[in-house]
């Protein structure tokens, strides 16, 4: 089973995320902010997070810094699949893409986008098994 993380503050983004990942029978974990994010990421090890930028107390993009350099700390082989969630145009995506992120969505995302990603982490932990 891969382990999700959403990092959302905005507590309907939350609730409707809430119900795709209910819909489709996954398990999730929330975060309310970057800081929230990295200390369950240290504590659990999850193998796709889906991570808003824009955010009090740490934003998105300082929190897949802090993850990025947690994972080459400890020697990570396997490191976790970072997909950006914003409103913001698609102008962003090279600054995401340079602070460690590996996808992009946009807000809304769709119930497809999640499965996508879903498979894609599925099919990695496959190949290393």
């Amino acid at each position: 089973m891969v382990r999700i993380l959403l990092v959302e503050d905005n507590k309907i983004n939350q609730r409707l995320a809430g119900f795709v990942f209910k819909k489709i029978g996954v398990p999730c974990d929330f975060a309310e902010n970057g800081l929230a994010a990295f200390e369950m990421f240290c504590k659990n090890r999850y193998d796709l997070i889906f991570m808003d930028i824009n955010m009090p107390v740490m934003d998105g993009i300082e929190a897949t810094g802090k993850i990025r350099e947690y994972e080459a700390a400890n020697l990570v082989a396997e490191p976790c699949l970072i997909v950006a969630m914003t409103a913001s145009d698609q102008s962003e995506q090279s600054v995401f893409f340079e602070a460690g992120m590996n996808e992009y969505i946009g807000k809304p995302f769709k119930e497809s986008d999640i499965l996508r990603f879903i498979a894609q982490v599925e099919k990695q932990k496959e190949q290393v098994s």
